[in-house]
This record gives C-alpha cells, sequence and structure tokens, in this order.
C-alpha cells in the first residue's frame, strides 16, 4: 500500500505520458522487452525491481497472462544464467569477498537452509540472483533449484496484480479497456 501511495502522484500527474510510454514499450519491445527485463536482475544483483516492465506491458494492451508468461521465462532464464555464473566464479577470490559482504545474508541461507531458502528467494524481495550464484558456488543441483524457482510465477503474478489494483485505484486506469484497444 506504500508503493501504491508513493506511486499516486507521479502516476497521476503523468498519466498521458505514462500510457504513451508503456504502449511505445510494447509496441517496440513487447514480450522480449519484458523477458530481458526480468532476467537482467534475476541474472546479476542490481538495485531495480523487474516488476515496472509488467506493469508497462500491461498498461501497453499486454495481456495479464502475456506478461506473466514472459515475466516467467526472463526470470528463469536470468537465475539459470545465475547459477551458472556462481558455478564458474564461485571459488574465486572476488566472489568469496561478495559473500563476506552484501551477498553474506543469501549465501549463508542457501548453505544452510538450501530448498527452503531458494523458496525463500524465489518469493521474496531478497535479492534472487544472489541465491542463484549461491547455488551455483556452493555445487546445489540444478535441476532442484529450476523447479524451486518455479514458485516466481506467483510472485510475479501477485505484484502484477497489485500494480494494476494500485494504478486502478489511483488513477481510475481500466486495465481491461487497453487490452481491448
Amino acid at each position: 500500500m506504500l508503493l501504491i501511495g508513493l506511486m499516486a502522484i507521479p502516476v497521476t500527474l503523468y498519466r498521458s505520458e505514462l500510457m504513451s510510454l508503456s504502449r511505445y514499450f510494447v509496441l517496440h519491445y513487447g514480450g522480449p522487452g519484458v523477458a530481458l527485463g526480468f532476467l537482467l536482475p534475476d541474472m546479476i544483483p542490481i538495485p531495480f525491481t523487474q516488476d515496472v516492465f509488467t506493469g508497462l506491458a500491461v498498461i501497453g494492451g499486454m495481456s495479464f497472462v502475456e506478461a506473466l508468461v514472459w515475466a516467467t521465462a526472463g526470470s528463469l532464464a536470468g537465475g539459470s544464467l545465475g547459477f551458472w555464473i556462481g558455478r564458474r566464479l564461485g571459488q574465486t577470490a572476488r566472489f568469496q569477498q561478495f559473500v563476506r559482504g552484501s551477498g553474506a545474508q543469501a549465501y549463508q541461507l542457501v548453505q544452510t537452509h538450501g530448498a527452503w531458502a531458494v523458496a525463500i528467494g524465489a518469493v521474496t524481495p531478497i535479492p534472487y540472483s544472489v541465491i542463484c550464484w549461491s547455488c551455483g558456488a556452493l555445487d546445489y543441483p540444478y535441476r532442484k533449484l529450476l523447479l524451486i524457482s518455479v514458485l516466481r510465477v506467483p510472485r510475479i503474478a501477485f505484484y502484477l496484480w497489485l500494480i494494476i489494483a494500485g494504478l486502478s485505484w489511483v488513477i481510475g486506469l481500466d486495465v481491461e479497456s487497453l487490452q481491448a484497444e
């Protein structure tokens, strides 16, 4: 609710610009743009919320399900690439420095709790990319990571639903009518 409240002012003031940007995004980047928007932050730890891309997609006319499918594909691909980065770099001095610093909490979660840590990383704001890197570095079974990572689907769907509900509540945006256009 706090996020929706913070979004209310700029979204209300710049509604037409948001609509134009969203339509441009869907027209020029579409599903692959949504997938890339999820792939990058789920592959490498960058301080950015990928949910902006599903929001733009749905506001721009993409269906909820289509945005969810593209986002899930990007997220699973990003997590997989993050896993292989961790596998490849896990024993380097640079990586070890990372897991003693900003990546320590996620690394320790995976080390201590395994599958539960992956599930928590898949559905919470804990950086999923760092969980995947840690899994790779700790020789966690890739197939198990991928299977548990399917929990990203309800997380992505929930956040997209929140975005749509917030936009509907704040500026009266009817997403269903946008998809009919």
